[in-house]
């Protein structure tokens, strides 16, 4: 990483090679630089924010091919949550608003992979106080609130991301894993928000996730011929069989 000289005190100079090198994929150089704009200014949320990003973005990349993270990205994490929470305390003396909403979303997820989903919960809500419009925080608030065990809250939640025109093939495994997947089967109401979200021909035509979600229901009902119906009309709207 080379600067020049009259730009060696310049934590901007570094700011911006530390956003070439995370573009062009070179992890380590990219700290560095990073890094090197921290030493100079800690005073810059971007700079933490940044370097958070990074780091976490590396970590579970990283994660995809293993199960549980290893000892040194665990710490890696604990480093990110670090650097957020710092470009959070910045932010929150500015009117940098967006930027807020961003930092908090961000060290929300970085929380709810360090298994802490009430601190991750906390940080969604204040997100949305600043943005309640904000879907991605809507469907985390909805994930955390499950993983608290608030399945009723989280119901509630993807109600309001799908009423504000989120994909439904997206939020629907969710809402049905919160109504289907729990000791006593909600599935009298699964099926009413299969029928409210989707059409009969939906149904009809084979389209995945409805049809799979309500087989699931019927089998869960032990109506296993109607089930059966509909399994086999997805198979051959699919060309499966």
């Amino acid at each position: 990483m080379k600067v020049k000289s009259k730009f060696s005190k310049d934590p901007r100079a570094y700011f911006e090679i530390g956003l070439i090198y995370s573009k062009k994929g070179e992890f380590n150089n990219a700290v560095k630089a990073y890094e090197k704009a921290i030493e100079i200014d800690d005073k810059r949320p971007e700079y933490h924010y940044a370097l958070g990003q990074l780091i976490l973005d590396q970590v579970l990349t990283s994660r995809k091919d293993q199960f549980g993270f290893n000892t040194d990205q665990l710490q890696s994490l604990e480093r990110v949550l670090k650097l957020f929470t710092r470009a959070i305390t910045l932010l929150s003396k500015t009117d940098r608003f967006p930027e807020l909403e961003d930092a908090l979303i961000n060290r929300s997820t970085t929380r709810a992979v360090l298994d802490d989903f009430q601190g991750a919960l906390d940080d969604i809500n204040q997100a949305l106080k600043i943005n309640p419009e904000n879907v991605t925080a809507l469907t985390n608030r909805a994930k955390f609130k499950r993983m608290n065990k608030d399945l009723q809250g989280s119901i509630d939640d993807f109600k309001v991301i799908l009423d504000k025109g989120a994909s439904k093939d997206d939020v629907f495994p969710l809402l049905m894993s919160c109504l289907l997947e729990i000791p006593k089967p909600r599935v009298n109401e699964a099926i009413n928000y299969i029928n409210q979200y989707y059409t009969q021909t939906d149904i009809e035509e084979g389209r995945l996730v409805p049809s799979e979600f309500l087989a699931q229901c019927f089998i869960v009902k032990k109506d296993f011929d109607k089930a059966a119906d509909i399994i086999g009309n997805l198979y051959k709207s699919n060309g499966r069989i």
